[in-house]
């Protein structure tokens, strides 16, 4: 028995791994000698050696491979050794979509055989299959990656058909192949490049890259690529130029220039020209069950060159409208048609108006799709009765293929059809439908006479996935838009708007309303005030639009989604059903949507602050929720009704949750406690104590009914009904964690802190396990799979684990800050960000199927300085305005960010301004012109706050744990590890740039004395120091913890400290009065402003100054005004009158809705209702 390919393969990646080679024909002999059992004498006269030679080369290379292993390799456990390595190391085989089950598979025996050889015996790096539409280049790659996967360690299959960007690909064969551990050091193409060539060399591999014509450009000579998409061509010439040992398979209709270049019969790069499938063509066309005479038979193929698809089609003709026939068709009109080039337009014209409309229905839809999404669409138009028939009969013409079950098709009603059967079109057909069918709207919108097809589909429909939505703007709306304008000009957006009133008079009501506001959209029209009234518009998306004074009195909506007006998102939760998905956010609401339709079912008000926490009940009827005011509510789902409020926390309360089948409900505070709650008799049953212990996450496991608790000092675990506690766990890597979750079997214990690693520790004996590390920003949410998976999200991205082997399995990449909270239900991941924005993830396929959010972007920050009346104002789009408040001109605007544009500072002189985002990126700005002049990178999380030190120096902290400052002149930075490992939660400078003043989450004050660098620290009473600052005279320091205890340090008196509990409000922005020292000005979370003696510890003045929290205030000293900013947009201006502040100017921000009229509306429940009003709608 001859050693096996995969062992071999093995051995040869072992070897050339450990010595750079692989085994010599002499090694090769006497392993294949060892592996049949025979002695050395033998192996020696078979091979013509020595017998001592062949010991001497049999030692030599057992002690290669078992420094290669890492275990003793022998003559008498060669064999055994190499089986079970051979068996733990088999490939890795990633067929995503691919059509692994190709029926039926005809011919393609030469071509097997050369690409076998080239693949396995020539060793070819890079191989392209080039032919026509419909020859079979799919289905022979696919047939050639199931022959040879078994000799290569990994093998990937990637379509191209909807030509995804560069990146994109190598991020997804990088994770494949490195087991995601790169992804966050490599974000631009050439390096990812490289770090693939890596993997390619370390690893045998086989990537088969199908449909790669779709990043060629269709209106050009063959060879050139799309616009955007020519880095391809580096990625083809380093895999074709660059040594490694693995191998690339294309499939295409033409060559990339790049392979074209390098291909040659003596060079590693192949090009094969596939053709018709000849005299197997009769055999297939047997197979189908056409039966005739051979030269009848072989008169077809001819006809057909041999097209696999194109003879399929004519098989399926011969038999569904001839009856078999084969001499009835060979005389009909149809076979003159049997050409490549007429035939799928002979198809075509048979069709009924119902099977048209569906095969352009999946031609929109792009993917394959379940019966109900078919029959959701149609229903509108009364055909969603004939659908299956309509399906089946689709099926038997070959041209909808059916992925999934056998059964058949429920003709009684779409629901009783199987869930995971999904509809889709062959790629040739897909292609070609998708062309006919722009040709067809093309013609309808140039001379409207009806719109038949423009009102019978949704050109960009808004259920659709995201992803998928990206690809049908590319295709449909973008290339009509385009169309209209190059016909309309200038008065293109008047010509799409005079089609309303058409969409109004024709039957059926279907999606020409809705396609119209889309062909809108894409042609960035300003919908103010369009007459929208009496319409059916359905699948419409109206997120990222401005509906400003729109008039919709009248319309029917269906299957439309608007902007949702959330705040920033912290709580996130879906249902134990998956039906669900809770959000909570910084604005004191709560949203609950149904997920599959991305509806907005409720929406829940009544909390006075923050809401942390939301879960849901075990049978989806109630919600829980905890917030900064100190309360939890039970929410009633069905009706919106709060039908709870449990009170006793003396702190914001952090997480909450329902246990014991949801007769009970826990509660974790920033007191230091937590309290198990009979909720429906609102008694606090159990209180658990911990002192010093600054509790930040806790969970729950039912079974074992632990409750564990996670802080300052590590984690401790109870025995929920004893009351005691059963286990510490105090090891280094416990301390401040920020995230808990128990394994399915309680015997496990996951936690993350600002290290940006996961710890595991083994509940019953509190030793460390085991590190999971990779993510690059701090982890934010951890979820254990029942299949014992581990999911994972930091702010940009999310990580799915095998517990077993620590690897981690995919890395879902998103924008930076898009993950501020997080929830899991398999096999979905949600995530919220600081902007209001939901996003639904599938772990499966690694994309984002849905998306909402779409609010105006909203006022972030604001700074001010002492020398000019320059003010900066950053918002959460990623944008920074400068503002000249003298003349109120119109701002410069810069984009500065990728997102949240959150910190600002100007230079103690004025001149410059410093801003940060969510892209963890320092900016410093010229402050009059808006140049660009610094940036500088080093922090590894988010960015909240920056000071200038002088006007050379700043410092910044970061949610990475680190405080830094970086010398403008020079670029260097350095980290502050004087206050490590304490998390610095803000920062301070004194007026005169002596002084900067650190507060912690211990809390504490730490004062930097910069002339002698001398760091003294003060406690300070209660929780964690969020606001700090100096008074105007440099005398003192004020700082307010999150439990609303005001601290002063008096610097001229020794640091004196003092304390007072300033009341019911938070504080989110504070600073001292300009002109009497004593005064301390608060910017409240409910939008007023507060202003509290120092010295007599009492509130002297508060008013409503905002509609919502307020987020920054600060004092031009030069007008002697004042100026505030909150998350409702709007930004004023306020003049100083002894110890009052009046009111001479507002900057409001306009809502995306603002006036827009709705009533008489079908479509729309209570909460979506609530929701437009929230954003500036009328009623």
């Amino acid at each position: 028995m001859m050693i096996p390919p995969h062992v071999r393969h093995l051995l040869d990646h072992l070897l050339l791994k450990q010595r750079g080679k692989e085994m010599t024909e002499i090694e090769d002999r006497i392993c294949q000698g060892i592996w049949q059992n025979h002695d050395y004498n033998t192996i020696s006269k078979a091979t013509g050696y020595q017998p001592v030679s062949v010991r001497r080369l049999a030692s030599q290379l057992f002690q290669e491979l078992s420094t290669a292993t890492g275990q003793k390799v022998t003559k008498q456990n060669f064999q055994p050794s190499f089986n079970q390595l051979a068996l733990d190391r088999q490939s890795t085989v990633d067929w995503e979509d691919a059509p692994t089950d190709i029926q039926p598979f005809c011919g393609r025996i030469e071509e097997r055989s050369k690409l076998s050889q080239w693949i396995s015996i020539d060793r070819c790096k890079l191989i392209a299959i080039l032919g026509i539409g419909g020859v079979g280049k799919t289905a022979l790659a696919t047939k050639i990656g199931q022959q040879l996967q078994d000799n290569f360690d990994f093998v990937i299959w990637r379509s191209l058909r909807e030509a995804p960007p560069l990146n994109q690909l190598l991020g997804d064969l990088i994770g494949v192949l490195s087991q995601h551990t790169n992804l966050e050091i490599a974000k631009t193409s050439p390096k990812r490049i490289a770090i693939l060539l890596e993997q390619l060399q370390q690893h045998r591999c086989l990537i088969i890259l199908d449909n790669v014509e779709a990043i060629m450009n269709p209106g050009e000579y063959a060879g050139n690529y799309r616009e955007g998409y020519g880095n391809y061509g580096d990625l083809f010439h380093r895999l074709g130029s660059t040594q490694q040992q693995s191998c690339t398979l294309i499939t295409s209709r033409e060559p990339p220039p790049e392979i074209a270049e390098l291909s040659s019969e003596k060079l590693p790069v192949r090009t094969l020209p596939l053709r018709g499938i000849d005299d197997a063509g009769t055999v297939l066309l047997e197979k189908m069950s056409v039966a005739g005479k051979i030269s009848e038979l072989q008169s077809i193929n001819d006809r057909c060159q041999g097209n696999p698809l194109y003879l399929r089609i004519i098989a399926n003709t011969i038999a569904n409208n001839f009856d078999g026939d084969l001499a009835a068709f060979l005389e009909s009109d149809r076979y003159t048609y049997a050409k490549i080039s007429n035939i799928l337009t002979a198809q075509l014209a048979r069709l009924t108006i119902a099977e048209k409309l569906l095969i352009y229905c999946l031609a929109i839809r792009r993917e394959p799709v379940s019966i109900e999404t078919l029959a959701a669409h149609f229903a509108p138009l009364n055909l969603d009765r004939s659908l299956p028939t309509t399906i089946d009969s689709l099926i038997k013409r070959s041209i909808v293929q059916a992925i999934g079950s056998n059964e058949p098709i429920s003709t009684k009603s779409p629901s009783k059809s199987r869930p995971n059967k999904r509809y889709t079109l062959q790629n040739v057909i897909l292609e070609f439908t998708t062309d006919r069918l722009l040709a067809e709207l093309q013609r309808e919108l140039a001379i409207p006479d009806g719109l038949f097809f423009f009102n019978h589909l949704a050109i960009h429909p808004a259920s659709s996935p995201a992803y998928i939505r990206e690809i049908q703007q590319r295709l449909f709306r973008q290339p009509l838009a385009r169309a209209i304008s190059q016909q309309h000009q200038t008065q293109a957006v008047e010509r799409v708007q005079s089609l309303i009133p058409l969409s109004r008079s024709l039957t059926p009501s279907g999606y020409a309303a809705g396609n119209t506001i889309e062909l809108a959209c894409e042609l960035q029209a300003d919908f103010t005030g369009w007459d929208l009234t009496n319409l059916y518009i359905a699948e419409t998306d109206f997120q990222a639009m401005l509906l400003r004074r729109v008039d919709f009195r009248g319309t029917t909506f269906d299957r439309c989604r608007f902007a949702q007006g959330m705040g920033g998102l912290i709580g996130l939760s879906f249902s134990p059903d998956g039906q669900y998905l809770a959000a909570s956010d910084t604005r004191f609401q709560i949203k609950i949507w149904e997920v599959a339709t991305n509806r907005e079912i409720a929406m829940l008000v009544g909390h006075q602050s923050w809401v942390w926490d939301v879960r849901f009940s075990h049978d989806s009827k109630y919600l829980i929720s905890g917030s900064s005011d100190e309360s939890i509510r039970i929410w009633e789902i069905a009706s919106g009704e709060c039908v709870q409020v449990l009170t006793g926390h003396r702190d914001w309360v952090w997480q909450v949750n329902f246990i014991f089948n949801s007769q009970l409900a826990v509660s974790i505070g920033a007191d230091r406690q937590v309290k198990i709650w009979w909720w429906k008799k609102a008694q606090n049953l159990l209180t658990f104590n911990v002192p010093d212990f600054g509790v930040r996450d806790g969970v729950f496991h039912a079974r074992r009914r632990l409750l564990a608790a996670c802080g300052e000092d590590g984690i401790r675990i109870w025995q929920i009904w004893l009351g005691v506690q059963v286990k510490a766990i105090r090891d280094p890597q416990a301390l401040n964690l920020r995230r808990l979750a128990f394994s399915p079997n309680g015997k496990k214990i996951l936690g993350a802190n600002f290290s940006r690693t996961i710890h595991c520790w083994d509940v019953d004996t509190g030793a460390h396990l085991f590190d999971l590390c990779g993510h690059p920003t701090q982890v934010g949410h951890i979820n254990f799979e029942n299949t014992g998976q581990i999911v994972s999200t930091c702010l940009e991205q999310i990580r799915v684990w095998n517990l077993q082997t620590g690897a981690c399995l995919r890395t879902i990449d998103f924008a930076a800050d898009c993950g501020k909270a997080a929830a899991y239900h398999a096999p979905f991941v949600a995530t919220g960000s600081d902007n209001g924005t939901i996003q639904i993830w599938n772990l499966e396929t690694g994309k984002c199927i849905s998306t909402a959010g779409g609010c105006a972007p909203r006022m972030m920050s604001l700074a001010t300085n002492s020398h000019n009346s320059i003010v900066a104002s950053g918002k959460d789009d990623g944008t920074l305005s400068l503002w000249n408040l003298e003349d109120l001109a119109d701002p410069i605007t810069l984009q500065a960010h990728q997102k949240l544009a959150g910190g600002l500072a100007f230079s103690p002189n004025g001149k410059l301004v410093a801003s940060t985002g969510s892209d963890r990126i320092i900016k410093v700005w010229d402050a009059l012109t808006g140049e660009h002049l610094h940036s500088f990178e080093g922090h590894t999380d988010y960015v909240p706050q920056l000071i200038f030190a002088d006007d050379r120096t700043i410092w910044s902290r970061g949610y990475d744990a680190t405080t830094r400052h970086w010398d403008l002149e020079t670029g260097k930075q350095e980290i502050f590890t004087a206050l490590q490992p304490q998390w610095v939660l803000v920062l301070a400078r004194s007026l005169d740039c002596q002084w900067i003043a650190f507060g912690t989450y211990t809390p504490m004050l730490a004062l930097l004395h910069r002339p002698t660098g001398q760091l003294t620290s003060y406690p300070a009473v209660g929780n964690r120091l969020r606001q700090l600052t100096f008074t105007r005279d440099g005398r003192s320091i004020i700082g307010i913890t999150d439990d609303r205890h005001l601290n002063r340090w008096q610097l001229d008196r020794d640091c004196l400290h003092t304390s007072a509990n300033i009341g019911d409000r938070d504080a989110m922005a504070i600073l001292c009065h300009p002109l009497y020292s004593q005064l301390l000005i608060c910017g409240n979370d409910d939008g007023t402003i507060s202003v509290w003696d120092l010295d007599r510890q009492i509130w002297i003045d508060r008013f409503q100054a905002h509609q919502k929290e307020i987020n920054s205030i600060s004092f031009l000293d030069r007008l002697n005004r004042a100026i505030s900013c909150s998350v409702d947009g709007a930004i004023k201006v306020w003049e100083l009158q002894d110890y009052s502040l009046v009111e001479v100017r507002s900057i409001e921000s306009i809502k995306p809705y603002q006036l827009m009229q709705l009533g008489d509306n079908e479509g729309l429940n209570r909460a979506q209702i609530t929701a437009l009003v929230q954003l500036g709608a009328s009623i």
